[in-house]
């Protein structure tokens, strides 16, 4: 599994992350959670991979990923 994480900030303070989740052969991989460690915000990886987390804090985050192949 292939995890690309994108940050980019969306105001003053606050930021974002979105990317996508694939297999060897980058094809998306549905259904992957992501879980920020800082502050349990969750989300779940569309049919094609991709996920977008926003409000974040701005600084240095935790991503867990969990899910089966």
């Amino acid at each position: 599994m292939l995890l690309l994480l994108r940050f980019a900030a969306v105001a003053q303070n606050t930021g974002s992350i979105s990317g996508q989740v694939t297999d060897n052969n980058g094809n998306g991989i549905e259904g992957i959670t992501l879980l920020l460690k800082e502050n349990s915000q969750v989300a779940v990886t569309q049919p094609d991979g991709a996920y977008t987390i926003t409000n974040l804090p701005l600084g240095e985050i935790t991503v867990i990923v969990k899910g089966l192949l």
